[in-house]
């Protein structure tokens, strides 16, 4: 299955991420990771080892184990939608209050 099927961007460099503030290149770190063409394999591999069957739906990928179904644009999503239910549960979604807080602390709204 092609990168290109799953909507992937091409492989790029940390330092070259666009987007992304100078504090990701001048921060000192051991390990670095940036969502790329090159973390679809991966992030696909993970959900299997998961126990999920995995299947590409045009430009979408869906994921099921059990009772839960899972649809994403594209596998790093699928596996970070996994990781939001793991940490969260099924009752994922965010209060109002949450909400405001984070959006005010992360100068989003």
């Amino acid at each position: 299955m092609a990168a290109a099927a799953l909507g992937a961007s091409a492989h790029c460099a940390a330092g070259a991420v666009t987007g992304v503030s100078e504090g990701w290149d001048a921060a000192p770190m051991h390990q670095r990771i940036a969502q790329a063409g090159n973390t679809v394999v991966p992030a696909l591999l993970a959900v299997e080892s998961l126990g999920f069957a995995v299947k590409v739906i045009g430009t979408h990928v869906m994921a099921w184990r059990g009772e839960e179904e899972y649809l994403a644009d594209d596998a790093v999503a699928l596996l970070g939608l996994i990781r939001l239910v793991e940490i969260r549960s099924w009752d994922w979604a965010a209060s109002d209050a949450q909400i405001e807080e984070t959006l005010r602390r992360y100068e989003m709204g």
